[in-house]
Parts: C-alpha cells; sequence; structure tokens
C-alpha cells in the first residue's frame, strides 16, 4: 500500500498514462486531477514490476450509514445497498498500458478481495467502464441496475456489487476462481471466519 507522499505522486502519474491511454481523460489532464480527498482516507494498493510501478487499486472502508460513497457524487444508489459498515468501496483501479493482458489485473483484485476479508467486510462496491463490463461479471460482481456517465472521464460507468463470501465459495466463473481466489484464499476466508466451515463446501472446491 501507499506509505508516503512519492507513492502517492507515482499513483497519480500512472492513473493518468493510464486513463489518457485508455481514452478516459483528456491529454490535458494533470496528475494533480487524477487525485481527489477520499485518497486520504483510503488504503491504496499498489503493483510494483522491478521497482516500477504498474498496477494500482483504491479500497475505502466506509465506518457507517453516515458516512457518504464515492459513488454517491455521480448517482443516486439503491436503498437495498446492504449497511455501508460491511462494504468496501473500490474504485480508481489502473494498470500500466505495457502489462494490458497479462494477469496483472487479476492479481491487483485478489489482493483487494484479501484487504476486505482482513476487514471482515463482506461486499464489495465498484463501478466499470463498458469495456471491462464483461470481465466484471466474470468476477462474481452483479449489477445494481445503474448507470452514470463520468464527469470528468465522459463514459458511462456500471454500478456494481461482489458479494466475497458467493466468490471465494466458487460464485463466479471457474476459470476466473482458479485465477483470482484459488483454493488458498478459500482456506483464509475459513481461518478468519468469513466462510462457514462446511465438509460439502470443501470438498466441491
Amino acid at each position: 500500500s501507499v506509505r508516503d507522499e512519492e507513492e502517492y505522486r507515482d499513483v497519480l502519474a500512472l492513473r493518468r498514462l493510464a486513463y489518457v491511454r485508455a481514452g478516459k481523460a483528456s491529454s490535458r489532464a494533470t496528475e494533480a486531477q487524477m487525485g481527489d480527498e477520499l485518497d486520504t482516507r483510503s488504503r491504496i494498493i499498489t503493483a510494483r514490476h522491478r521497482g516500477r510501478l504498474v498496477g494500482s487499486i483504491r479500497v475505502a472502508f466506509p465506518r457507517g450509514d453516515g458516512d457518504r460513497l464515492k459513488h454517491e457524487d455521480y448517482c443516486a444508489l439503491p436503498r437495498s445497498l446492504p449497511p455501508r459498515a460491511e462494504i468496501v468501496e473500490m474504485s480508481k483501479a489502473c494498470t500500466d498500458p505495457e502489462f494490458r493482458g497479462s494477469d496483472l489485473f487479476y492479481s491487483i483484485t485478489k489482493h483487494a478481495a484479501l484487504v476486505a476479508i482482513q476487514a471482515r467486510r463482506r461486499w464489495i462496491l465498484m463501478s466499470c467502464t463498458d469495456d471491462l463490463h464483461r470481465l466484471y461479471r466474470k468476477l462474481g460482481l452483479v449489477d445494481l441496475g445503474v448507470t452514470y456517465v463520468h464527469p470528468t472521464m465522459g463514459t458511462p460507468h456500471h454500478v456494481m456489487l461482489g458479494d466475497a463470501v458467493s466468490m471465494i465459495t466458487g460464485g463466479m466463473n471457474p476459470l476466473a476462481w482458479n485465477v483470482v481466489i484459488g483454493p488458498e484464499m478459500y482456506a483464509y476466508a475459513k481461518l478468519c471466519g468469513v466462510v462457514p466451515r462446511n465438509p460439502w463446501l470443501d470438498l466441491r472446491i
């Protein structure tokens, strides 16, 4: 995770590079515009290759129903949303363009899921653009029926919710499960008490 100002500046530079290359930000956008106040209250997970920052995702931990979610800056969320103290809100996912098509995104997602488990939070709230929508569904996230146009990116985003327990116990594409979750994550979730101990489930896994 980001530990100091220098590492945070690296994250802002990566976000700009990734978003400009993907057409989600103008080439005139500055690195400073890639950050916001929520960064100061979140854990920013990073991935490095030989010391070079190549991937990042932001994980926020709302403390209760009085805490405003970042998604509420863009749209109205369903009232059926789980209690906020049980949610982690993930955003600002990005990878270096040179690493697109590799397993980097899956590795970052796996670590973010690990953070959610450690925090004893069951629900993962995210949003994605059209090009990532199918991938997120393969990971077990479901549509909340809410779409918004991001004010700076200008692209439609689909709001999605993931049930970490369902995802860890196989509620996703089997190939994606083996890459993102795997038996090690399942065993760790049992150790943390996130997944119930069930011999039939053990056999299925």
